[in-house]
């Protein structure tokens, strides 16, 4: 068994057909520009399964709505 690296995004999407062949390639040739499934920062998980750890998302995506809703009734 070698050294398996996390996977930070899932090479197994059909967007991503031919990845796991070459991992490296991926960014170059397929250009991801969707969400993660993880993210680590200076060794810690900060993002898990496409969820933020250690907030409570559904919170900040309701106040985040509000103030949305709010900016385009103020400049309507």
């Amino acid at each position: 068994m070698g050294f398996q690296r996390p996977s930070v995004i899932d090479a197994n999407r059909l967007g991503l057909t031919g990845a796991p062949k070459d991992p490296k390639a991926v960014l170059a040739v397929v250009g991801w520009r969707g969400p993660v499934d993880r993210t680590i920062v200076a060794g810690k998980s900060v993002m898990k399964n496409g969820h933020l750890l250690g907030i409570d998302e559904e919170r900040v995506a309701a106040e985040a709505n509000a103030c949305w809703r709010r900016f385009v009734e103020k400049n309507a």
